[in-house]
């Protein structure tokens, strides 16, 4: 908006330039005036065009202060959420993972005891061998 505002004040400039040589040349005398009344009304057309635009944004920023406790509370709510649900879970959930766990356990205990087995038969096949 502003970019716009001042290229049309750089355009009235230009065209007041271009009015004043004309005058110069004895031409065009009533295009003078009009590029007076023009460049004369520019200045508030900026301005007012700022004024529009910073009442606008102050407005969007007083809006968005407004908005930042109800954001604040529906954050807190869906903690609240979060953490009830997180409470609400399976009350067994807790014992059977623990079960499982203690399955994995138990199982991997019967792999290494089956594997030292398997190993202490490999040797003594081993030594029978080598006394034959």
């Amino acid at each position: 908006m502003i970019q716009y505002l001042t290229t049309q004040k750089t355009t009235l400039i230009k065209k007041s330039n271009h009015f004043f040589e004309n005058l110069k040349n004895n031409r065009e005398y009533g295009n003078l005036e009009k590029c007076i009344v023009l460049a004369q009304g520019a200045p508030d057309k900026f301005s007012s065009g700022t004024f529009l635009f910073d009442k606008k944004l102050n407005d969007i920023k007083e809006k968005l202060n407004n908005a930042k406790p109800t954001f604040t509370s529906l954050l807190e709510e869906l903690e609240t959420l979060k953490q009830s649900r997180h409470l609400r879970q399976d009350p067994y959930q807790q014992d059977r993972k623990q079960f499982m766990d203690n399955q994995n356990q138990a199982k991997q205990e019967f792999d290494n005891e089956f594997k030292e087995r398997e190993q202490k038969l490999i040797k003594e096949y081993r030594t029978m061998m080598e006394k034959l």
